[in-house]
């Protein structure tokens, strides 16, 4: 009986670190397809085999393995390569003219041609 309860136990141990480290991979992955290679036109580092994606991946791990969260490790990234790193960058307060224009410019430009062609 004894023996039983102590491989429930073992079994139960190892059944739930090997569930924390599937997620943590499945994060890691959904996050290497936010960012950007940087020597790769369009491509995801993780779809890049350049050596600094490689590079960039081994970085990311290492972060991921410190414990760190997505959101600090797009602090490191931003802070190292630029806020353009990511496919989405993300929406800031002095940003959002740049996000805005191509709307304000398509509004403007209806309102005068509908008065130029009156």
């Amino acid at each position: 009986m004894k023996k039983l309860v102590i491989f429930f136990l073992i079994l139960f141990f190892t059944a739930s670190v090997v569930a924390t480290e599937a997620v943590n991979e499945q994060d890691y992955y959904a996050f290497l397809k936010q960012v950007k290679c940087v020597t790769c036109q369009n491509q995801s580092v993780a779809d890049s085999y350049a050596p600094m994606a490689l590079v960039m991946r081994k970085e990311i791990w290492h972060q991921f393995e410190k414990g760190k969260t997505q959101q600090e490790i797009k602090q490191v990234l931003v802070q190292r390569y630029g806020e353009s790193i990511f496919f989405a960058p993300e929406l800031k307060s002095k940003h959002i003219f740049i996000w805005v224009m191509p709307l304000l410019v398509l509004i403007l430009g209806g309102f005068g041609l509908k008065r130029l062609l009156k």
